[in-house]
């Protein structure tokens, strides 16, 4: 049985809704059904710590969108990015965390605001990285569901999710000097980006053609980073601890 210890909402202005749920775990590529149900997606911890990407497809028009993210006990972190096209909404890279951090004395910190606008999605919207910290290192296997999606009142659209293995891992992980970032492809992987946990890009590495590379972090202060590897047009993110 999977447990379900993290929330993630994306809900319509409109009350009008459906009390249907359907559960899925993504062990094949593709689903479709109707949108207009409530939908709860789940991975398992193996899928966390592997890295994977996941989408999720809404061809209709929304008209308030906002998250929100319950999670008392859970390690690792979330991006999400809304795109323009058929109110496409893209979440990527959920995560393990490691080490003891904690935000303000909050179990969790959200980056990113509450979105509306009138028909469909007339913008792309930058990532807005939602960071699920766990200050205790819970063993907790991490996963997270995506529930009460409701769109505008007669407009039924398919939803199609899917899973793929970046292969993404960072060791050593805590780290204070020398690190190498691999993946088990050579031909997605085309940067990786260091942020640090303020959001602020601290370098860019070229992995074009490469199945690791390597990165120092000794001019980095003590803190979580990220690590995030884009590949084909898409990003897979993960989380190192720097300590001295």
């Amino acid at each position: 049985m999977i447990k379900k210890i993290g929330t993630f909402v994306l809900a319509c202005a409109w009350i009008f809704t459906y009390s249907a749920e359907i559960e899925l775990v993504p062990d094949s590529l593709e689903y479709g059904f109707n949108s207009g149900f409530r939908h709860d997606l789940s991975l398992s911890e193996s899928e966390v710590l592997r890295g994977f990407y996941l989408e999720l497809y809404y061809d209709t028009s929304l008209i308030l969108i906002d998250s929100i993210v319950k999670a008392p006990a859970l390690s690792g972190f979330m991006n999400y990015k809304i795109e323009k096209t058929n109110g496409r909404i893209i979440v990527a890279s959920v995560q393990r965390g490691i080490g003891s951090i904690n935000f303000s004395g909050n179990a969790f910190s959200i980056f990113g605001t509450t979105r509306s606008t009138e028909g469909v999605l007339q913008y792309t919207a930058a990532i807005n990285r939602v960071n699920l910290i766990d200050a205790q290192n819970s063993q907790i296997p991490c996963t997270f569901t995506i529930p009460a999606i409701s769109i505008n009142p007669g407009s039924m659209a398919e939803k199609y999710a899917g899973a793929s293995s970046l292969g993404m891992a960072i060791s050593p992980n805590p780290v204070n000097g020398p690190m190498t970032i691999s993946f088990n492809t050579l031909d997605k992987v085309s940067t990786v980006k260091v942020f640090d946990i303020q959001g602020k890009m601290i370098e860019t590495i070229d992995a074009r053609k490469k199945q690791y590379v390597n990165g120092n972090v000794s001019a980095y202060s003590s803190g979580c980073y990220f690590a995030v590897a884009e590949a084909n047009q898409k990003q897979f993110i993960k989380s190192f601890i720097v300590r001295r």
